[in-house]
């Protein structure tokens, strides 16, 4: 996974992306490219939303669902490009809710076009907010899972 977010990172670097994270990624980008941790809890929510542009890459491990970031991103008004996971589009309708992509040079195709889009990245965002807002908070997951062990458990 990491290999593949170097790849990534350094594909769109010369483009504009800057990274946040460990002092790792100095290793693999200027250090102009590299920022500091951004605290999920504390500063995610309007750094996601401050950035033109967000870029996601699932883990491996995830074979075919999604990340926090996926519903995290479009909640906080941010923009976010990430890789076309297999279960995606039953959450969200790619390409008018969330931007995806399936390859490195595809993302990068992605990323300099939506570089230069801020209008249809907006409308990205706003469909994508409301389908997060309307279908996946953690008040929705609690709902879904109290019917299921209601059933299960004929409660």
């Amino acid at each position: 996974t990491r290999q593949l977010r170097i790849a990534l990172a350094q594909a769109l670097a010369p483009w504009g992306l800057h990274v946040r994270g460990d002092e790792e990624w100095t290793r693999y980008l200027a250090p102009e490219r590299c920022g500091p941790y951004v605290n999920y809890y504390v500063d995610m929510p309007n750094f996601y939303g401050d950035c033109a542009l967000n870029v996601n890459t699932t883990s491996l491990q995830m074979a075919t669902t999604v990340n926090q970031r996926v519903f995290d991103c479009p909640a906080a008004g941010g923009f976010l490009l990430t890789d076309a996971q297999p279960g995606l589009a039953a959450l969200l309708e790619p390409e008018v809710e969330i931007a995806t992509y399936g390859t490195i040079d595809e993302c990068l195709d992605k990323y300099r076009f939506y570089q230069n889009r801020p209008q249809a990245r907006k409308e990205i965002v706003t469909r994508g907010r409301e389908r997060v807002l309307d279908c996946h908070t953690y008040a929705h997951r609690l709902t879904t899972l109290w019917v299921m062990l209601c059933q299960h458990y004929g409660v």
